[in-house]
């Protein structure tokens, strides 16, 4: 086991991540997601946020679905970026429409999603790339 975590720790500098996630405050209805690839989506309330951040280094969300699908039509999705150095880029593609637009989520960026049964489609956001 201890060289599995090795492994990882060696990658995605796990004990990093642990100590900045345990150094916030989280409601209970709230997620923090490190980023690889794409943004997995589990929420089932109607408003969901999540807090995210790049795995050890800026992420381009490349992966089919950039996001997981939402649950139910009208569900809104909340993406807030904790880290300037890790942030996030996400564009169009599949699974989510943002009219072209590039977001980049660094520190206290927020772009706000709307599930409309086939895509999250973006509703507004303070972090965009020219």
């Amino acid at each position: 086991m201890s060289k599995i975590y090795d492994w990882f720790e060696e990658r995605l500098e796990i004990q990093a991540i642990a100590d900045d996630i345990s150094s916030k405050y989280v409601p209970p209805h709230v997620n923090i997601f490190y980023c690889i690839g794409g943004i997995t989506f589990t929420g089932v309330t109607w408003r969901n946020t999540m807090f995210v951040a790049g795995s050890g280094g800026p992420i381009v969300v490349t992966n089919n679905p950039r996001i997981s699908a939402g649950s139910n039509v009208g569900q809104e999705l909340i993406l807030i970026g904790t880290n300037d150095t890790n942030y996030l880029d996400i564009s169009d593609g599949n699974g989510v429409i943002t009219g072209g637009l590039t977001i980049r989520l660094g520190l206290n960026s927020i772009a706000t999603f709307i599930w409309n049964g086939t895509n999250w489609m973006l509703k507004s956001a303070n972090g965009l790339i020219p």
